[in-house]
This record gives structure tokens, C-alpha cells and sequence, in this order.
């Protein structure tokens, strides 16, 4: 990690890939404080949030389902629709 913080003070590191090393480690807190830091700094990343397999031991935290629920206003207003987008079904046989 001291590489990776090193790097940041020369080049963009995006606070979700720092927040997916901690949440894998176990390290739910920082994981969460990086992940709240990804939304304050308004990071495009974000939109792995809800699927990303890294971030499974978070989702049972409170501060995750704010983070998610906040991450989804951002992107929606981002994208000029609702997120993520509704989803049609669609039949293979008619």
C-alpha cells in the first residue's frame, strides 16, 4: 500500500481500487471511509459499486447501503437517467 499512496502523490489513484484492497483485506472501516472518499470525489468508478465481487464483505454494513444509495443519486444525475436503468425483459420465444 505505501507504493500505492507514493503513486497518488503523483498521478490519480482512484479511491474505489483503494477501497476494494481494504475491503478485501477485511479492513471494512477504511474500506468504507476510501469508498465515501470515491463519492465525495465524484469517481466514475462508482458504477462497479452495487456488483463489484471485492466489495461482498461490505454489503452488510449500514455505511455501504448509504454509500450505495448516495452513489446511485450521483450516477443517476450523471447519466440523465434512472440507476441503474430499468431493466426490460425480453423473451426468447414469442
Amino acid at each position: 500500500m505505501e507504493a500505492l499512496f507514493a503513486l497518488a502523490q503523483r498521478q490519480y489513484v482512484s479511491p474505489f481500487g483503494i477501497a476494494s484492497y481494504y475491503a478485501v483485506t477485511g479492513d471494512n472501516d477504511r474500506a468504507l471511509d476510501w469508498l465515501e472518499r470515491a463519492y465525495a470525489e465524484r469517481d466514475g468508478t462508482l458504477v462497479w459499486l452495487k456488483v463489484h465481487p471485492r466489495l461482498d464483505g461490505l454489503r452488510g454494513e449500514s455505511r455501504f447501503r448509504s454509500a450505495r444509495a448516495d452513489a446511485a443519486r450521483f450516477l443517476s444525475r450523471m447519466l440523465g437517467c434512472r440507476y441503474p436503468p430499468e431493466q426490460k425483459r425480453v423473451s426468447i420465444y414469442r
